[in-house]
């Protein structure tokens, strides 16, 4: 070979190989890409707010916009504005928190059976004195996290402030003796739990009673017993003040007395409570409809100025459903975090209870786990044209959630500006060129299961030459032939 034909061949090997190389290097980025995103998800799973794609998939544009907003089971968050499916939530979660973190009832029963029969031995040895101690303080442990459980997310049966008498003369008003009561036997003055006191309320209590013109040793008594009361009184006051989830949900719903239930919502535009509509649910379903009857219309006219006022519009309508559904899963957030406050270091070493398998976990866990098994496969070089398949159709799917195509709108705050081409793409069309290149059998596991399979193989046929059974029937076959030669002569 001449020197020029010589140089060109190996120039043209030295491209091949280091095409080889970037193309397998293509393929474990990506695949690294795809694994540290599923093993990132995975790790919030166990966190008060795991990641869901419920807000990518109710942002959904363009032609298949209700395909992927309908996803979610609830794209429009209405469900959230259900005072009953929201506190019928909270019941269910609150009953798998119990199961999962507490005693439950067999359990109880098994360890006060063990109590009984440690306190039924008249000389404990000391392995067994403290062996009582324990399961003593896990049952009170489980009793007092059982019911501070309860009275975060329902409330208390009553409120109580100690008081050991009442001034002389004093007695509870007529109109509050249904909420209001001292018990002479508990030494309490008892505030029903789902009464509370309004302010008016604690005002008028206060001044049922009046001190004596001057403090002497002779009206003392009467001045110590008018203070205790006015204690009493505030602290119950104080105690009957604090909201149980489900009575701040009734008042961010405006579904409560705003007398008897207030609270502001000061982390979100547009507090609601006492100004919010009397129906919300209702009220933001109207707007919805008259929206998509909007959206229709302009999808039949196709007029660039009535998609610009659309959106516009959806914009309003999503600065509204997040001041009418923020504050509620806030509240979500915040009974889930407060709860894990309750717990012990081995109690949260269980990890989270589990969740009921909706139409939303669903789409997340099957994004997790193709993310995750993808990304582990595109690495190590397994399956791997199948891989980058399946990798470029998920995807082709995250690019039409919302394609930058003709007529669709850009995100609002985007910093990135495509049009028909963006990064999701992109990286389809580079999986699809793995996918037709064999960089498994150039660096992967591929290669390994490959050559296992031709050596199989081979030594599968080179066993069928060399065995007796093979030459008993070529003998035969040979015996065969020549007779059949012999006999046509």
């Amino acid at each position: 070979m001449t020197e020029p034909r010589r140089i060109v061949f190996d120039e043209l090997r030295r491209i091949s190989v280091l095409a080889c190389v970037l193309l397998v290097t293509l393929r474990l980025f990506i695949g690294w890409q795809f694994l540290y995103e599923g093993l990132w998800k995975i790790d919030t799973l166990d966190t008060p707010q795991p990641w869901t794609s419920a807000g990518y998939l109710k942002s959904a544009q363009g032609p298949f916009r209700d395909v992927f907003r309908n996803m979610t089971g609830d794209p429009d968050d209405l469900h959230w504005l259900d005072q009953k499916w929201v506190a019928a939530g909270w019941d269910a979660w609150a009953e798998r928190f119990t199961q999962h973190y507490f005693l439950s009832e067999e359990d109880v029963a098994e360890v006060r059976g063990r109590i009984k029969e440690l306190e039924a031995v008249k000389a404990q040895s000391p392995e067994q004195k403290s062996e009582l101690a324990g399961w003593k303080a896990r049952l009170a442990l489980d009793t007092r996290q059982k019911s501070q459980l309860n009275d975060m997310l329902s409330g208390p049966k009553d409120f109580r402030a100690e008081l050991a008498k009442l001034p002389p003369g004093v007695a509870i008003p007529n109109e509050y003796q249904d909420f209001v009561r001292y018990d002479p036997g508990l030494k309490r003055i008892v505030v029903d739990g789902k009464k509370h006191l309004s302010a008016t309320e604690r005002e008028r209590l206060l001044k049922i009673v009046e001190f004596p013109e001057s403090e002497n040793d002779a009206n003392r008594g009467q001045w110590d017993l008018i203070r205790a009361y006015q204690k009493a009184i505030e602290d119950v006051y104080k105690r009957a003040t604090r909201l149980s989830y489900k009575e701040r949900l009734a008042v961010a719903l405006g579904q409560a007395d705003p007398e008897r239930t207030r609270l502001v919502f000061s982390n979100f535009k547009g507090t609601l409570g006492d100004t919010a509509p009397e129906k919300i649910d209702a009220y933001y379903q109207e707007l919805l409809a008259s929206h998509n009857a909007k959206r229709k219309r302009a999808s039949e006219t196709g007029l660039a100025f009535q998609r610009r006022n659309l959106e516009r519009e959806w914009e309003e309508l999503q600065e509204l459903r997040s001041e009418l559904v923020g504050p509620v899963k806030a509240l979500d957030s915040e009974l889930k975090t407060e709860t894990r406050k309750l717990l012990t270091a081995e109690q949260l070493a269980k990890g989270a209870p589990s969740e009921p398998w909706t139409q939303q976990r669903i789409v997340d866990w099957m994004t997790i786990g193709a993310l995750t098994v993808l990304g582990l496969l595109l690495i190590a070089g397994l399956a791997t044209r199948a891989a980058a398949v399946a990798g470029a159709g998920m995807l082709l799917s995250f690019y039409l959630v919302w394609p930058p195509w003709p007529g669709v709108a850009e995100a609002v705050g985007s910093t990135e500006h495509s049009f028909i081409v963006n990064k999701n793409l992109i990286e389809v069309v580079a999986l699809l060129a793995l996918a037709a290149m064999p960089t498994g059998q150039w660096f992967g596991l591929d290669r390994l299961f490959t050559l296992g399979w031709y050596r199989l193989r081979d030594r599968r046929r080179f066993v069928s030459k060399t065995s007796p059974v093979a030459d008993s029937k070529n003998s035969t076959v040979s015996e065969r032939e020549t007779a059949v030669v012999t006999s046509s002569s």
